[in-house]
């Protein structure tokens, strides 16, 4: 497990309901355990990526998080696979738009191969199943090691507003 990420409160501009130094609003860092849990529990990963136009493209993925790690597989030829060979930046957003968990950092290629039983595990019951094998299915797994992430529920906002620096990150 890698070491636990620094909580911190961002900045929020001034004009932000709670900001103001005379706000009622209480300010409580979130727990990374309980974001931690949130992330694994996932079902379905928004996953942010950039054309080499500018364009960003969002798309739906069953996916992992292992060892405070976001992982994923999809066919080479889509966009999604396209844009992080060409440009490894990306985030992911839980799909809950009133208790929000997003992580951003670089995708690398990882042998699918290592994440198939944790995978299989966690959604056959949803109907994954390995192929058969006479069927051809040509996938690349990405893996993504945050650098930061974000976490807030629209109830309390901006009261609970939480920033996770990941070791190694520069801004």
């Amino acid at each position: 497990m890698s070491p636990e990420p620094v909580a911190e409160r961002p900045w929020i501009p001034p004009d932000y309901k709670g900001s103001d130094p005379e706000s009622t609003i209480a300010t409580t860092l979130r727990s990374w355990a309980d974001t931690r849990s949130r992330l694994a529990d996932a079902r379905t990963y928004w996953v942010v990526s950039a054309g080499t136009d500018g364009w960003p493209l969002a798309r739906p993925f069953w996916g992992l998080w292992l060892d405070d790690s976001f992982v994923f597989a999809t066919q080479p030829s889509t966009r999604t696979a396209r844009n992080l060979e060409a440009n490894p930046r990306m985030q992911i957003h839980l799909e809950d738009g009133e208790d929000v968990v997003t992580a951003d950092g670089r995708a690398e290629r990882v042998d699918q191969a290592d994440y198939l039983g944790p995978w299989l595990a966690k959604y056959a019951a949803l109907g994954a199943r390995l192929p058969a094998d006479d069927e051809p299915v040509e996938r690349v797994a990405f893996r993504m090691r945050p650098r930061k992430a974000f976490g807030w529920t629209l109830a309390a906002f901006p009261g609970d507003l939480t920033r996770w620096r990941f070791s190694g990150s520069r801004d």
